[in-house]
């Protein structure tokens, strides 16, 4: 099966009510924020990856609670010279992954 690559950057500020609202329409069942306990998180992940992962996951996480995650319009405008097209949105994203998911 072929992959396509998306660009999980764009102007759109997404929180966790935007994200879990995007998850819940591409999947057609609820989804619910985990919430922002970054100790529960190292700990969850540790259960299925290395160590060292899960600690880089949660330093990531905790610079996106910190200082978010919004391309600027140039940086976007950047990107998109780059590929030689606009980047996708996360919407279609998690609408592209939950279609894959579910065959």
């Amino acid at each position: 099966m072929p992959r396509e690559t998306y660009e999980l950057v764009g102007p759109d500020a997404l929180t966790s009510d935007t994200i879990t609202a995007i998850w819940t329409e591409a999947l057609g069942r609820p989804v619910r924020y985990g919430g922002d306990d970054l100790d529960t998180l190292e700990q969850r992940l540790k259960a299925v990856a290395p160590g060292w992962l899960a600690y880089d996951m949660r330093l990531m996480m905790r610079r996106y609670q910190q200082d978010g995650a919004v391309a600027s319009k140039a940086e976007v405008d950047r990107l998109a010279v780059l590929l030689g097209r606009q980047p996708g949105s996360y919407r279609d994203f998690a609408i592209a992954m939950a279609a894959q998911w579910a065959s």
